[in-house]
């Protein structure tokens, strides 16, 4: 990934922190495609979505935001479903 596109990817995750409403941190490990697919699908369904980030860039974006205290929990393979709707429904999905 390219400098400038590393800083739009931040940019985009800023974007997202600041828009959510809820939020999961969780390891997505051992989902084959077709299951983080269904996901995918039942997530926008309910005005939420999920994405697979890379820990340097969510640590860049949640920098100096709420979401800052998370950071421990950038480890590892790292998925992040943002509720921009009822969080409870999101986290009934996730």
């Amino acid at each position: 990934m390219k400098k400038n596109e590393k800083a739009v990817a931040v940019e985009a995750l800023k974007a997202a922190i600041a828009a959510q409403r809820g939020a999961v941190v969780a390891e997505y490990r051992g989902l084959k495609v077709l299951e983080i697919t269904a996901l995918r699908k039942k997530l926008r369904a309910i005005d939420a979505e999920i994405r697979v980030v890379k820990n340097t860039l969510i640590l860049r974006a949640a920098e100096g935001t709420p979401f800052g205290e998370l950071s421990p929990h950038f480890t590892g393979p790292t998925a992040l479903a943002f509720a921009h709707g009822d969080p409870v429904a999101m986290a009934k999905v996730m």
